[in-house]
């Protein structure tokens, strides 16, 4: 058993680009089912929930990202301590650093740090506690005990350990770092041994964490502890605005700390493991026909070999595929070879008209919002229909019991068609009941609120017209869901 305070911090602002059309930036790979009925950050959740002595929970993710976070939390009944919210995102270094200044003001020095990425899969629970509890004496001596799983394959896809001198049961000196080397050169580590793949997973004091983060990336701390201090705090979220030094890069734990350090041991954890990272591990990972085939959603594949086909919208019919990912979303569809996820990770870019550099052009990116995805709100979703100058138009869906918050709009006007399900609408201080085939006019700055008061989903045509349509024009007096300015 663990007798400091141990925060597990999920990091969970990753953009899984690899992953497009079914990763988009309003709905990363973290938040997505990819290989069971939770979503990855949930699975991450329960495998945190599965080890003993975890006394809190820390979510890293990225601003904007509120909502869906507190939502998939909600339903596997996790509370966290804190909900860190970053803009913009500047890789895990930050995220971690960030993690511990919340762990030292809260738990105090020696309070211990599980970092994993949120946005993995792990076979055996079991596993990863055994490992714990060899990780535990390497972190109590001042050591960043990083998780490294045992190779079961040559893999071009995931960074290399080496392991140096024993210092403890199932532990060692790190004695150096590859980062995901050629086919040929992974062969060649697994016929020497003594390798591991770099998981991500990392244990360590909160202020051993923090000092190696201000000893090798100074200008990562400097900019980690002000945006600390800065911080806008709203329940349980803590909102915080990151400013890097012009010629400063986005790092992750790796290259900003582990690969400098001394202080770094590795603990062999031996399960089945996964970053789900791109089409061809979601293709191993899945289940596969005859033919080698991985059919996800409403697929029709003929003469088909060693593919991934996957539509969460009408009908995918594919014929002659070899070794190919075909994915069709209700917003974009990506034919690519299932090899090369870097061409995936170029195509993303490209059709979601972002920079070469993801990772520090994200916050100032906004998408067109009629090749925006469903959007989940936690009374229900919305999707864009159909947009232009001066008009959009969109398609709620409001579960039963639900309702959205009272709010006003300053600069648009909404008109709402009722399709299916019963409606209470208020609109200033006057509320009626309208039922299918109702439309209801909310004029521009009206005080107005949308309530399900049926059993059944409550579909409305949502026609919005004015000068600005953005979300950000949404002024909430009343929220069910904690989403109220301070």
């Amino acid at each position: 058993m663990l007798h400091e305070k141990t925060y597990g911090i999920l990091l969970a602002g990753g953009l899984g680009t690899r992953l497009w059309p079914l990763s988009t930036p309003q709905y990363p790979k973290p938040l997505l089912a990819l290989c069971g009925e939770h979503s990855l950050l949930q699975e991450a959740v329960l495998r945190l929930r599965s080890l003993r002595g975890i006394t809190d929970l820390i979510v890293a993710g990225r601003e904007g990202q509120e909502e869906a976070l507190q939502r998939q939390l909600q339903e596997v009944a996790a509370e966290p301590t804190r909900l860190i919210l970053e803009t913009p995102p500047c890789g895990t270094a930050i995220s971690i650093g960030l993690g511990s200044l919340a762990a030292l003001e809260d738990g105090g020095p020696q309070a211990l740090i599980l970092a994993l990425p949120a946005d993995h899969t792990l076979i055996q629970h079991a596993a990863l506690e055994q490992a714990l509890q060899c990780a535990i004496p390497q972190a109590r001596a001042g050591r960043l005990a990083v998780f490294g799983i045992q190779p079961d394959k040559p893999s071009s896809a995931y960074g290399y350990i080496a392991r140096g001198a024993s210092c403890g049961q199932d532990a060692w000196d790190v004695a150096r770092f590859i980062e995901k080397p050629s086919r040929e050169r992974a062969q060649a580590l697994l016929g020497e041994g003594g390798w591991l793949w770099n998981s991500g997973m990392l244990l360590g004091q909160a202020a051993v964490l923090w000092h190696e983060l201000q000893d090798h990336a100074p200008d990562l701390a400097r900019a980690a502890a002000a945006a600390w201090e800065q911080r806008r705090i709203a329940g349980r979220a803590l909102h915080v605005a990151i400013a890097l030094p012009q010629d400063c890069p986005a790092l992750s734990m790796d290259h900003a700390v582990l690969e400098k350090t001394s202080r770094a041991a590795v603990v062999s954890l031996v399960t089945p493991w996964s970053d789900v990272g791109t089409f061809a591990a979601l293709h191993e990972l899945a289940e596969r026909d005859e033919q080698g085939n991985a059919l996800r959603g409403p697929v029709q594949a003929v003469d088909c070999t060693d593919s991934y086909l996957h539509s969460t919208g009408p009908v995918l019919g594919v014929h002659g595929a070899r070794d190919l990912a075909v994915v069709a979303t209700p917003e974009a569809v990506l034919v690519a070879p299932l090899a090369d996820a870097a061409a995936v990770e170029q195509l993303a870019r490209r059709c979601m008209g972002l920079p070469g550099n993801v990772m520090a052009q994200l916050a100032g990116y906004s998408a067109d919002p009629s090749s925006c995805a469903t959007v989940r709100r936690p009374w229900g979703s919305f999707s864009v229909l159909a947009c232009g100058r001066g008009f959009q138009i969109k398609r709620l869906l409001v579960r039963a019991g639900t309702r959205i918050s009272l709010q006003y709009h300053s600069r648009r006007s909404e008109w709402w068609f009722v399709c299916q399900g019963r409606a209470r609408v208020t609109l200033d201080k006057q509320q009626q009941e309208h039922a299918a085939g109702a439309m209801i006019a909310v004029p521009v700055g009206t005080v107005h609120r949308l309530e399900n008061t049926g059993a059944d989903v409550l579909e409305i045509i949502e026609m919005q017209m004015g000068d600005y349509l953005g979300e950000d024009d949404i002024v909430r007096l009343e929220d069910d869901y904690g989403r109220l300015e301070p």
